[in-house]
């Protein structure tokens, strides 16, 4: 793959949604015009977002959960619990980086996902 998975991460989420948070990145410079394809217990679910140029925080205030992040995604309406998997594409929706596995029950709240890839 171009780019490698250095973390993936879950973080409280209050609302009734499940939200995900890419960081593409090539040393310190966020990487414009990369995607997700997330799967929801084998569903592919629909996402639009491509990654900024520009990168901003996860999180308003300064906290241990705040992160780089260059595109969100949330998915209101569905049941958070099952698996989810989480996949770097390039612009031509061709994978860039490994899947991250995230599993989540139906009394989680830590639904919050963070993903971030990093150029080598």
């Amino acid at each position: 793959f171009e780019f490698n998975l250095a973390t993936q991460e879950r973080f409280p989420e209050s609302n009734d949604l499940v939200r995900v948070f890419l960081y593409v990145s090539q040393g310190d410079k966020a990487v414009p015009g990369y995607s997700l394809r997330v799967v929801h217990d084998g569903v592919e679910m629909p996402v639009t977002a491509t990654s900024a140029d520009q990168a901003g925080m996860t999180w308003p205030t300064a906290s241990p959960r705040q992160r780089f992040q260059n595109m969100k995604v949330e998915f209101p309406g569905v049941s958070s619990a099952g698996t989810w998997e989480i996949q770097l594409l390039d612009g031509g929706k061709a994978p860039a980086g490994p899947v991250a596995t995230f599993t989540l029950a139906a009394t989680d709240t830590d639904r919050e996902l963070y993903v971030r890839y990093e150029k080598p």
